[in-house]
């Protein structure tokens, strides 16, 4: 079965067609194929920390912010020492994202603040 998405681009509507792989797998790859999994970093922990991505660390459990900085401070680490972590240590795809639910609340909640409050008044 072929899968289709469209997506806007600029004013026209471009229908991109995904037999080959699907989104899944494309982003495993690109999950894979940046080098970050070896070095033990997560998709969230390279995000810029601006904005909703600096509201989000903020609601984040102490625990998971403290994993976070471990986990960035071993990458320098080993960047500075041109090495990378044994297969075993290596990111899973599955257990990567950690920060979107928050990112998402935060989105949600700011989106909900720029919608113009409608109210009905009655003489």
């Amino acid at each position: 079965m072929e899968t289709k998405n469209r997506r806007e681009t600029g004013n026209k509507d471009q229908v991109i067609t995904l037999s080959d792989y699907t989104w899944l797998e494309r982003s495993k790859t690109r999950f894979t194929s940046g080098g970050k999994n070896q070095l033990g970093l997560k998709k969230d922990d390279l995000l810029y920390e601006g904005g909703n991505v600096r509201e989000s660390l903020r609601r984040l459990p102490r625990n998971t912010l403290e994993e976070r900085h471990l986990r960035v401070c071993r990458a320098v680490n080993l960047l500075l020492k041109k090495q990378v972590l044994v297969p075993e240590q290596w990111t899973k795809y599955s257990e990567d994202p950690y920060l979107q639910p928050y990112l998402e609340e935060v989105q949600r909640e700011k989106s909900a603040q720029k919608k113009p409050a409608l109210f009905c008044v009655e003489k």
